[in-house]
């Protein structure tokens, strides 16, 4: 709504953390205007005016591939935040984690937010848990690999990853007048394995055949202005999971709740882009 405080309006243009995910880049480049934040959360909108609603997707237990620990945690901690001080309304708060965050299950949720989405409207997704990557069957890769989101069944037998453009694809249909995405995952081909945290990222799918029946052969391009790109780990980086201060979490999603928090709804994109970094 053009009444709320945005701090996303401090730049008409794209801004960019020093550390961003190769998926998010995937996806910026494939509807040209998606973002990975935008904290333009603010003041929560009055009763009358749009509506604020969030799908946080955190998967920590896989079915054929190494589980995280922090994962769920971050949704659930994200959500607390949005409530709590952003005031989003909490049945419009969907979390959706572990056996329900199938591939079926992820996708379907997100077809309900944008089948509940009204112009207006701030929407958020969120997701914790492995990124990876996958043959590009479209040719809008100049590498020649699509990003992808894995699910909890995810690398089971007939189960493709989500691909970017099929989350680029459902994004686009979006009515809202401001669409926030929040990746904390990530491919890379470099390992940086230290310490007591996991990597979240597990090597390319090699199921050609697959992604056949899931390519997409158009994206649906966003019309909303006005971006703020903000993601887990930059495309020679992993996301790391792991404990931090006595519990698992995402490092990313732990950073961001932590600045979300220290900023406060009035905080500027540039004061929770700095607490993030």
């Amino acid at each position: 709504m053009r009444s709320w405080s945005s701090p996303l309006r401090d730049s008409h243009h794209t801004i960019r953390c020093s550390a961003h995910c190769a998926l998010a880049a995937r996806l910026l480049s494939a509807v040209a205007v998606l973002a990975a934040l935008a904290l333009s959360l603010s003041t929560p909108a009055p009763a009358s005016a749009a509506t604020q609603r969030a799908l946080l997707v955190g998967i920590n237990e896989y079915q054929a591939l190494p589980d995280l620990g922090g994962a769920v945690n971050d949704v659930r901690l994200l959500r607390e935040i949005l409530v709590q001080r952003f005031g989003f309304p909490a049945d419009q708060v969907r979390v959706v984690t572990d056996e329900q965050a199938t591939r079926k299950g992820i996708l379907a949720a997100l077809k309900t937010l944008v089948d509940e989405s009204e112009p207006g409207d701030l929407v958020y997704f969120h997701y914790s848990g492995h990124g990876s990557q996958a043959s590009d069957r479209n040719g809008d890769e100049p590498e020649g690999m699509d990003e992808t989101l894995v699910p909890h069944d995810g690398r089971t037998r007939r189960i493709p990853d989500i691909l970017d453009d099929e989350l680029a694809r459902l994004l686009g249909k979006l009515d809202a007048e401001q669409t926030v995405v929040v990746l904390d995952s990530c491919h890379s081909g470099t390992a940086t394995r230290g310490g007591s945290f996991a990597v979240r990222r597990v090597e390319p799918d090699a199921r050609e055949t697959l992604y056949e029946q899931v390519a997409t052969r158009a994206v649906v391009p966003l019309e909303q202005e006005d971006y703020v790109l903000l993601t887990g780990a930059a495309s020679n980086q992993d996301a790391l999971d792991g404990p931090i201060d006595g519990r698992a979490h995402g490092l990313f999603s732990y950073a961001l709740a932590r600045s979300m928090i220290r900023n406060g709804p009035r905080g500027s994109a540039r004061q929770v882009f700095s607490g993030v970094e």
